[in-house]
């Protein structure tokens, strides 16, 4: 397959479909900063529970530990 007549295609866009364009986005790279975020925090939320979880747990006896 060749590729080279794809590379003569041209594109043009009147600058108000760049505004628009440009406003379409810049809100979708802020919304997944947005949610990128939020997971964040909750790895670091989940996981600090998850350790305070574990610390206060005691560990079994091991198995034919001397009593």
């Amino acid at each position: 397959m060749d590729l080279a007549p794809i590379d003569q295609v041209r594109l043009n866009f009147s600058p108000a479909s760049l505004h628009a364009l440009n406003a379409v986005i810049g809100l979708m790279m802020f919304g997944m900063a947005i949610i990128a975020g939020l997971w964040g925090i909750w790895h670091i939320v989940s996981g600090l529970t998850l350790a305070l979880l574990f610390s206060r747990s005691k560990l079994p006896e091991p198995v034919g530990a001397p009593a």
